[in-house]
């Protein structure tokens, strides 16, 4: 339903349903028929849970974004910390300033509703059941070792060299 509270001037409420059936266990059906919506390639996508702390680091974000355009088998790429912190990973490569890493498929977490970009046609693949947020996040990264798409993050060890912070 509408808030019952003003949202800032560059936010805005979209309703994904009339009336929420299913529970939890219903939670990326509803979140995948509002995607498919969507006519962009890439997508932030993350639980309305997380509240940016800071601005966000545009000029690494653009490049992530081009990076993203420039090589399709980017699936998603992790925008905070959490999946070079949480995930195996392996080192890339380095860009301007910041260090690129490829996270393992089979890591735990690798997929998650923490802030990322993600390719739209990737996202779906995890959206597209019956799953709760826990399922998307378990068995969507058990799933994702199956899937060619690569998942990225960016990686330094003191956490500032991020595109985001959140919490």
């Amino acid at each position: 339903k509408e808030p019952d509270f003003d949202l800032p001037d560059n936010h805005k409420f979209v309703s994904i349903a009339p009336v929420q059936e299913g529970g939890a266990k219903k939670w990326t059906r509803y979140i995948a028929d509002y995607v498919r919506q969507i006519s962009e390639d890439l997508i932030l996508f993350s639980l309305d849970d997380f509240f940016p702390t800071c601005p966000i680091d545009f000029d690494m974000f653009n490049d992530i974004q081009q990076m993203m355009d420039n090589d399709k088998k980017i699936g998603r790429f992790c925008l905070s910390y959490d999946a070079s912190n949480n995930c195996a990973h392996s080192k890339v490569l380095e860009r301007q300033g910041y260090n690129v890493v490829s996270i393992n498929k089979g890591a735990m977490y690798r997929i998650s509703a923490q802030p990322a970009l993600w390719r739209k046609d990737y996202l779906l693949k995890f959206l597209d059941h019956d799953w709760s947020p826990w399922n998307f996040e378990v068995d969507g990264s058990c799933i994702s070792a199956g899937f060619q798409e690569e998942v990225y993050a960016t990686f330094d060890p003191t956490f500032e060299k991020v595109p985001t912070r959140w919490v």
